[in-house]
């Protein structure tokens, strides 16, 4: 299929350019969308008039989803680089079975995920499990979609930043490609206003007078160099009043991430990144988040600000000093629209089609598992303790048995019904407690008596009920070497072992005491025998 527009750039004199596109879409060749506020991202900018990758093209690499919109933060990150790359041809090596690592080497807020597999079979058999600093994080709310046969997305409420990733599963083996979410560029062509512009006129003979406009500042040019492209916004300078850039959205977005551009083409401190502030408020003008930036020793290029997605209306970033003027060469804002239920889209202009009017998920219209109206599966019921896309996997062993006595899952994720059984956890129980931990929702802790394991990653404790593996330190005994019980039994047992101690050491002075009197007392029965007979004898 062939684009439905035709677009070109003319340039003279090298510097002054003129970009022309057809009636067809009105747009430039780099853009497409209502009032051509998006930005094409597929290879070469041969997008559609909806921004979908024509013919041949895929995204270019970095992005992914609906349009090619969202940003792929995993991009080139993480232990396995063919997972990473872009390219959905490209699979996990051999090596790689069950589990495998995305350590993204930057804190983030997390909101959905994109999993591709090489066997349709498996595409629901990856889990995640989201860490901080080595230290698991909530995930709430937790949402499987299906995009397709070999794809799935994985959407997830986490309040905190997260920096690693950990995918698990019999499907780990057959992954080809995972895309992390960093939301979508929120600023492109929005409204913008400035305290002042700062004009001059261009260095060419026909002495043209350049603007550099609010406007410039979301264009989607990052060139950083005020003279070439033109294409940042900055203000005068006043003696009197802080300068400021302010952004103002259409409606409501969730934002959780900002990138600020500054100069590079100037060492002066006035003209680069330095002493300003942001605050995003809200729609009734609370301000959700600010942040004020002065550098000590060195001047950041862009500077990066990321926060717990917040529902902003109006961005604002002004200067903190003056006489001064402020200049940025893009700003970028990062986030997602908010949809009425039952809307989704770029702009929340589609009406999404669930079944009993569930909502479906904002970015891409996909009805979450189980409530999806068009589906090849959806009069598909698997027997009880089975699951997936054709019923072949088995609930998990460690799965609570339900009232026939069937370990019971749902379809076709496989998480456990009525939970696990003690010493496992994860929502499809397939993982014992960490080491440390046992019992119930490994919510119980190895006894402080128990000997450490010397082996790395070995617990002291059985994960499942706790008795300590290798045996009590120091008096403690008992399965759970619980020092303060068995104690208490010990010194109880310790007194009655001094009772029989005193009752045999009593008996033996008895008996010492006995035998010389027995003694006595059988010799001289003896004469009295002796006597009796010799009279008995006598005639």
């Amino acid at each position: 299929m062939k684009a439905d527009y035709v677009a070109g750039t003319i340039c003279f004199l090298g510097f002054l350019c003129v970009v022309f596109a057809s009636s067809m879409t009105g747009c430039a060749s780099s853009w497409f969308g209502p009032n051509c506020k998006y930005k094409c991202r597929c290879e070469d900018n041969n997008c559609d008039k909806d921004g979908m990758c024509t013919e041949k093209f895929t995204c270019v690499r970095g992005w992914f989803g609906p349009s090619c919109q969202y940003d792929d933060i995993a991009y080139q990150f993480g232990d396995v680089v063919e997972l990473t790359d872009g390219n959905d041809k490209t699979c996990v090596p051999a090596s790689v079975e069950k589990s495998t690592t995305l350590n993204l080497n930057v804190s983030f807020i997390f909101t959905w995920m994109r999993v591709v597999v090489s066997k349709p079979k498996f595409r629901s058999q990856i889990k995640a499990k989201f860490t901080s600093n080595s230290n698991a994080t909530e995930c709430r709310n937790r949402t499987y979609t299906t995009v397709d046969s070999i794809t799935m997305d994985i959407h997830c409420e986490i309040a905190d930043p997260i920096d690693e990733i950990v995918l698990s599963g019999d499907g780990v083996r057959y992954l080809c490609s995972v895309y992390v979410s960093g939301g979508r560029n929120l600023a492109l062509k929005a409204k913008t206003e400035q305290s002042s512009t700062y004009s001059e006129q261009s260095p060419s003979t026909f002495q043209l007078n350049i603007s550099f406009t609010s406007s410039k500042a979301v264009d989607g040019k990052t060139n950083q160099r005020l003279y070439d492209g033109f294409s940042c916004a900055m203000t005068q300078e006043s003696p009197t009043r802080r300068q400021y850039w302010e952004l103002t959205f259409s409606s409501p977005r969730s934002v959780h991430k900002y990138l600020i551009y500054g100069r590079t083409d100037s060492k002066d401190p006035e003209f680069r990144l330095s002493n300003i502030s942001l605050e995003s408020v809200d729609e009734a003008g609370n301000v959700v988040y600010d942040y004020s930036y002065t550098p000590t020793d060195s001047f950041q290029e862009v500077l990066t600000l990321i926060h717990s997605p917040q529902t902003v209306s109006r961005v604002n970033i002004h200067s903190n000093i003056f006489p001064r003027q402020l200049a940025l060469c893009e700003v970028e804002i990062f986030g997602e629209s908010i949809c009425e239920a039952g809307k989704y889209g770029l702009d929340c202009e589609n009406t999404c089609n669930c079944e009993d009017n569930t909502s479906c998920i904002i970015s891409t219209g996909i009805c979450p598992f189980a409530s999806v109206i068009v589906s090849p599966t959806i009069n598909k019921t698997c027997a009880p303790g089975t699951f997936g896309d054709d019923c072949s996997f088995k609930c998990s062993e460690f799965c609570t048995k339900n009232s026939v006595g069937v370990h019971s899952c749902k379809d076709p994720t496989g998480d456990c019904d009525e939970g696990c059984l003690n010493g496992y956890t994860e929502s499809t129980c397939t993982e014992r407690c960490p080491i440390g931990t046992y019992g119930k929702d490994c919510t119980q802790v190895c006894g402080p008596k128990c000997l450490e394991a010397k082996e790395p990653n070995t617990s002291s404790c059985h994960h499942a009920s706790g008795v300590c593996l290798l045996g009590c330190q120091d008096e403690a005994f008992g399965p759970l070497c619980n020092s303060k019980v068995e104690n208490s039994v010990r010194q109880s047992a310790g007194g009655n072992d001094t009772s029989y101690l005193n009752l045999i050491i009593g008996l033996f002075v008895g008996v010492l005491v006995l035998l010389p009197v027995l003694y006595c007392l059988r010799k001289k029965k003896p004469t009295r025998s002796h006597a009796e007979e010799r009279n008995r004898r006598k005639p």
